[in-house]
């Protein structure tokens, strides 16, 4: 993997993770987290200035004129999805009431977006993520975590959870209760096991 891939790879995942930060953001109203979107729509705008010079100098070399476009075309369309991310979280920024219906239609979605405070006795506690297995036993995936001052963007395994960490987190309405009771300490086990009547566990 060369340069130019390594960069369309980060414009990508990072516009990407955007929406779920914007949703996030519109969901609960929270303005540090809208700006942190448009900060990181802008990492995105300077990420694809430097692809699109990278491409454009190296194809008069390579003469390699469709792998250019490609790149171009795909690292353009991921900066659209990050431009929508970020009048998403414009809306916040402007304090524009969001309609009750659409707020209750995106929490219950099949895919969910939560915010959760770790508490001290929480079992999520000092682990890297990777051996919490939480996204594996619950389906949840924490998307960002904000850690006093700091915003951590797009957790890897090796992180490990704080007591104090204000989570954000992408995942299945039915084990929302199970994930609110992990991170405030009031069950043990990081498996999920969802109810025989078939309805979601929503509650903490």
């Amino acid at each position: 993997m060369d340069e130019a891939d390594e960069l369309f790879l980060q414009v990508k995942d990072t516009s990407e993770i955007l929406i779920d930060l914007a949703y996030s953001s519109l969901i609960f109203m929270d303005r540090e987290l809208a700006e942190e979107v448009l900060s990181l729509t802008n990492h995105v705008k300077n990420l694809n200035s430097r692809l699109e010079e990278l491409v454009i100098g190296r194809v008069s070399h390579d003469r390699d004129l469709d792998r250019a476009i490609t790149l171009i075309r795909l690292s353009r369309a991921a900066e659209d999805i990050a431009d929508s991310a970020e009048k998403i979280a414009d809306v916040v920024l402007r304090d524009i009431k969001v309609h009750p219906v659409l707020a209750e239609s995106i929490l219950e979605s099949d895919t969910s977006i939560a915010q959760e405070v770790i508490q001290t006795k929480s079992v999520l506690v000092g682990k890297p993520l990777k051996e919490t297995s939480l996204a594996t036993d619950t389906g949840w995936f924490i998307i960002v975590v904000k850690r006093g001052d700091r915003w951590i963007i797009g957790p890897d395994g090796e992180t490990a959870l704080k007591a104090g960490d204000i989570i954000f987190a992408r995942g299945p309405l039915e084990s929302r209760g199970h994930l609110c009771r992990l991170s405030r300490g009031k069950a043990s086990r990081v498996q999920f096991v969802p109810d025989p009547s078939g309805d979601p566990d929503i509650s903490c």
